[in-house]
């Protein structure tokens, strides 16, 4: 449906300007009346409810407890859950953007996670300024960072996400 919404805008604003250039005298696309949507009561919840639920969750985290012998992994995907941050923000982060005092971590970094050179793997700004944002942390979350922070661990290779986590005094989380 929204494909549909799409090109009636672009013919629309098409024509407006036809008729504002006196080309037409009329645009074509004012009597067009789109079919309704045909959604369901399951495809809005769907749309609505696009995270896991607290049961999900830890059939998840079971998951992965079961099925890898290191923590690591299991700590990396509960950090990406508690947080709601994608993999390429978690790859970017720093120490620097923590403030554990305040709870708060920034996201001022990704990283191309599509790389498959280690060298190749450098910081760039997000996207967009909507990208940047403060994201507060529960203790749970600061718990996962300061265990990876303790742990001063230098290299780890994550299969369960399929990429190169790298961790040292400076950089807390680089995928």
């Amino acid at each position: 449906m929204k494909t549909i919404k799409h090109k009636r805008a672009v013919l629309y604003s098409l024509f407006n300007f036809a008729t504002k250039m006196k080309y037409i005298s009329e645009n074509p696309t004012n009597n067009i009346i789109l079919p309704k949507s045909r959604e369901t009561l399951i495809d809005i919840e769907f749309e609505e409810n696009k995270g896991l639920s607290r049961d999900e969750l830890h059939i998840v985290l079971d998951y992965c407890e079961r099925a890898n012998r290191d923590i690591r992994h299991t700590l990396i995907m509960e950090f990406l859950f508690l947080t709601g941050m994608r993999l390429e923000e978690v790859g970017g982060l720093q120490v620097s953007d923590l403030d554990l005092n305040n709870k708060k971590l920034s996201i001022k970094h990704v990283i191309d996670t599509k790389a498959t050179l280690d060298s190749s793997r450098t910081l760039y700004p997000p996207k967009n300024r909507g990208s940047r944002r403060e994201i507060h942390l529960n203790p749970r979350s600061i718990e996962i960072i300061e265990w990876f922070i303790n742990n001063q661990l230098i290299l780890i290779s994550c299969s369960l996400i399929g990429m190169v986590i790298l961790f040292s005094k400076q950089v807390v989380l680089v995928l």
